[in-house]
Parts: C-alpha cells; sequence; structure tokens
C-alpha cells in the first residue's frame, strides 16, 4: 500500500503527462487528485521554465480533476484540498463542463450553469466552460448556452468536440483556458478560500451529500433558494484531517453494479459506431 503514496506517471495519446493520483468519490470524500501529484506536476512545470531562462514566458500548465460536479468537488478541491497547500495551490481558472443534448432543456441547463459560474467566482478564479458537444446538438443550442454562460460572468465559453475530434477539438478550450490563466496573473487575480478551517483540532469540513442537486433533496430540481439541508450526524476522518456531515440520503460506501459497464460496450460494425458509451 505504501506504493498507492506515490502518482502514477502517464501519458495521453498525445504524449502529454499525466500524473494519476485519486481519491474517493466527492459525494462522500474528497473527490479530488490528490496534493503530491499537483506540487509535483508544478515543480516540473517551474523546473521547465526555469531551464528556458530569466526571459521566459509561461512554459505550460497544470490541469487537474475535481470529480463529479462543480457543486461538491469544486468545493472541496478550493476549501479542503487548497487548503492543505495553501502556498503552492493557487488556482487561477476553473474549468465547468456543460452538457446540452436537447433544446428543451438549454434553459434549465443555463440556469444551473449560472449558479455554478457564481459558485466558482466567489473564490476569485476566472470560469472558462466547456460545451461538451453531442452530434445531435444544434448551432442555435450551443450559442445559446455559450450567451448565457458569458452573460453569468464567465470569462469564455468554448465548444469542445474532443469526443468526436480527439485533442484537435479541444484546441479552442485549451486556448481559453491559457488565456484565462494567463489574464489573471496578469490582472493580479486573488485565489480565495471562503471560510476558515473549524471543527475537531481544526479540520476543514468535507460534507456528504448527493452529487445531482444544489441541495440534498432529489426532488428540488434546478437552482433552489433557502431549502433546508438535512444533516443527519458529524463524523471525524482524523488520519484524513477532515469532519464529514452527513447530508441527506447518502451512502457513504460506494456500491458498484454487479455487471461492469463493458458488458453494454459494442461496436456497429457497418457504421464504426460505439454503442453503449453513454
Amino acid at each position: 500500500m505504501k506504493d498507492a503514496l506515490m502518482p502514477t506517471l502517464m501519458q495521453a495519446v498525445k504524449r502529454t503527462l499525466v500524473l494519476v493520483h485519486a481519491g474517493p468519490f466527492a459525494n462522500i470524500a474528497t473527490g479530488n487528485l490528490l496534493v503530491v501529484a499537483d506540487e509535483l506536476a508544478l515543480q516540473l512545470v517551474s523546473a521547465k521554465q526555469q531551464a528556458k531562462g530569466a526571459n521566459a514566458t509561461t512554459s505550460g500548465f497544470v490541469v487537474t480533476e475535481a470529480g463529479f460536479g462543480a457543486n461538491i468537488s469544486m468545493e472541496k478541491c478550493f476549501n479542503i484540498k487548497c487548503h492543505a497547500s495553501p502556498n503552492i495551490l493557487q488556482p487561477h481558472c476553473a474549468v465547468i463542463v456543460a452538457t446540452v443534448q436537447r433544446l428543451d432543456l438549454v434553459t434549465v441547463v443555463c440556469t444551473n450553469l449560472a449558479r455554478h459560474i457564481a459558485n466558482a467566482r466567489k473564490f476569485g478564479v476566472r470560469v472558462v466552460v466547456a460545451i461538451n458537444q453531442f452530434k445531435t446538438d444544434t448551432p442555435a443550442e450551443l450559442q445559446a448556452v455559450q450567451e448565457e454562460a458569458v452573460k453569468a460572468g464567465a470569462h469564455a465559453a468554448v465548444i469542445a468536440n474532443h469526443w468526436a475530434l480527439g485533442g484537435q477539438g479541444a484546441a479552442d478550450l485549451a486556448q481559453a483556458v491559457a488565456e484565462a490563466c494567463e489574464t489573471a496573473v496578469r490582472e493580479g487575480d486573488q485565489f480565495r478560500f471562503l471560510y476558515d478551517e473549524a471543527g475537531y483540532s481544526k479540520f476543514p469540513i468535507c460534507i456528504a451529500k448527493m452529487q445531482y442537486r444544489f441541495s440534498c433533496n432529489p426532488a428540488l430540481k434546478g437552482v433552489p433558494n433557502n431549502h433546508m439541508v438535512l444533516v443527519q450526524g458529524i463524523q471525524a476522518c482524523v488520519g484524513a484531517g477532515f469532519l464529514y456531515p452527513i447530508c441527506g440520503d447518502i451512502m457513504t460506501v460506494p456500491v458498484l453494479s454487479t455487471q461492469p459497464g463493458f458488458c453494454y460496450v459494442d461496436l456497429n460494425l457497418e457504421t464504426d459506431e460505439v454503442l453503449g458509451l453513454y
């Protein structure tokens, strides 16, 4: 198990360095890549810049994943993970992924997206919205989400079509993220925590709740205000270093299906279409 403390070094299809060092799910725990991997990646980027000389511009970017959604994983990344390394982990940009799929859902998507953007901006970071394009999306749908995202305060909203085009389909997104980070540095944006560490021995709070709603009530859809949060109890993870209130009906141990997902994946030999991925 001691080997699990070290990140796993891999590379993407485009030969980008990848450090795999994941934690447990964000609905029951922190749901983020661990601090060690991010600090190591930042050191590699810094070393690359130093090797280019004092006059070198930004030589690279560290992109880290924050699990399920902005309503839990992003908050835990900023308020818990970054608290563990406050002098090093200071994000400049948050990427929020949005999906449309149906015209009648555009209003719902934009309403929820606006709340996620507002929540991210509270931390002092720039927001770039990645609109996850499906082949059934129309230009009107995609444009509507772009316009509403920028109106809600996003630095940029970009259509991402890497599912169909690979790395080239995410080139515009990568450029938007780079530009947002560079603007944040140039204009002196300051990342900030929303609350001080609190609780037992100054442990941060890690809320265990469902990932599908802003609230803890599965029937309360959309963007509710003044809703009640039912706290079933509070437990301490002394080793991990946080307290976790159990909110609503949530199991702290994930239950996996008895039949793996790959059993439902198939290939249409006539059209070369991969089936069963969603």
